[in-house]
């Protein structure tokens, strides 16, 4: 005779328990999920960027246009003077408060923080003027004056770090719980398929016994009710 469905259910459970308390990751499992995971425990590398910004009104004329043109190359021009790497009333900060309309930059140096080469780019920096940031060869160098639907830039390449890893002893707890929930979830989704499994060959061998079993015979001892008459 088969178990009710409680008693069933509280074996069931009976038996999980100790199943996710062997669920305990190994230090194997966590160095190898830390090697297939590194990516994602990597910080990229990036630049840090200053820019000057001359924005140009879809609506303005053509001379307009080109006198923003002149004061830009103006700007370059003074950015790249020896005496500008010097810092101070002649330096690119200088020049930020000066000849940029970015007013969230322009009383800072022009500073505009860091980018990675995979940036989608913002408000401050769009998308291809991070490209031109990443094409300059090396720090303290200055881009061509870029020209984009919003108006006139000129980018400056202020310093560069490289792509930091997080190290595996710092992660230690962090992959620990990951991995002790993951196997957890694995182990109770595997005894919910056996539970389910079990239940249903019940069912069926209930179902099958059902079938076979014969109809009852008639009982020939009873007599057969009288004829009527015709």
């Amino acid at each position: 005779m088969g178990l009710g469905a409680d008693a069933r259910n509280k074996t069931g459970e009976l038996e999980l328990e100790p199943r996710l308390n062997k669920a305990v990751p190994s230090p194997e499992q966590m160095l190898t999920y830390y090697s297939n995971s590194v990516a994602s425990y990597t910080e990229p590398a990036a630049r840090r960027a200053a820019m000057l910004f001359v924005s140009i009104s879809p609506k303005a004329t053509e001379q307009a246009k080109e006198n923003a043109r002149q004061r830009m190359a103006e700007a370059r021009t003074k950015a790249l003077a020896p005496e500008a790497s010097a810092g101070g009333d002649v330096g690119f900060g200088a020049l930020a408060i000066r000849y940029s309309e970015d007013q969230s930059t322009r009383y800072r140096g022009g500073d505009i923080g860091w980018f990675t080469e995979q940036a989608v780019g913002d408000r401050v920096l769009e998308q291809p003027l991070i490209q031109v940031l990443y094409q300059l060869s090396e720090s303290n160098r200055i881009s061509s004056v870029v020209e984009t639907a919003r108006g006139l830039y000129l980018i400056k390449f202020i310093e560069g770090r490289p792509a930091i890893v997080k190290p595996f002893e710092s992660l230690r707890p962090e992959i620990h719980h990951k991995l002790l929930i993951d196997d957890r979830k694995r182990i109770e989704a595997e005894w919910r398929a056996e539970l389910r499994t079990g239940r249903q060959i019940q069912v069926f061998t209930q179902a099958l016994e059902q079938a076979i079993t014969p109809s009852p015979t008639p009982d020939k001892s009873v007599s057969p009710p009288p004829m009527l008459p015709r």
